[in-house]
């Protein structure tokens, strides 16, 4: 199809996607497994629509086995940075660095290739940006925490709409932090997301 045909699927998918939202506090079983299924769907017109983006951002895939989580470090909170700005990565990457306990598993550079990353990965926790091209961080966040109730996902962003906060939280995020962020700040909240960890298997972070 061409892109024309591609937006047009997706005017109607997101379409769906909100009459069903507006219905959400009413959602059996069922509806949240079609929610989802809508909301992978959008993902992955939106990935046809661009060209299959995940060719541009391969570089950013870790090596990792074909199927099943990969290989666990002992001890280690698993973290997936995700911005379309390779500088704010690194120094999200820089600010989690000797933190003890904590491990940087992967980086992404929009939200499409965070869920693929993630679906394969399992981090315990995902940083997100919310502006990002191909997929934004706040539909990325509905779709990770619907298909990865396990994860975590704290949005990072500069966005400065008035709404922006509750917007994420509503999405899933467990929390919302404004750049720029300080080491102190980011290793609080990864000190108290260890401690909900249902697995004793983190080792405990300081600054």
């Amino acid at each position: 199809m061409s892109p024309s045909q591609y937006h047009s699927v997706l005017k109607k998918l997101d379409a769906v996607i909100g009459a069903l939202a507006e219905a959400e506090g009413e959602w059996s079983p069922q509806d949240r497994v079609l929610d989802r299924q809508l909301r992978v769907l959008r993902s992955e017109v939106l990935k046809a629509e661009s060209g299959h983006p995940f060719v541009a951002f391969s570089p950013l895939r870790p090596t990792r086995p074909a199927s099943g989580r990969s290989p666990r470090s002992p001890g280690k909170f698993r973290v997936l940075i995700v911005d379309d700005d390779d500088e704010l990565r690194q120094i999200v990457k820089l600010l989690l660095g000797g933190a003890p306990g904590v491990e940087v598993v992967a980086e992404a550079a929009n939200g499409l290739c965070a869920i693929e990353l993630a679906m394969s990965l399992r981090p315990d926790l995902v940083l997100m940006d919310v502006n990002m091209p191909v997929l934004d961080g706040l539909l990325a966040t509905r779709i990770l925490r619907s298909a990865l109730p396990e994860t975590q996902v704290v949005i990072i962003s500069g966005n400065r709409e008035p709404e922006i906060e509750s917007r994420c939280l509503a999405a899933g995020a467990i929390a919302f932090l404004a750049k720029p962020v300080s080491r102190a700040t980011l290793l609080e909240m990864v000190r108290a997301l260890q401690s909900r960890l249902p697995r004793a298997e983190s080792a405990p972070v300081s600054t």
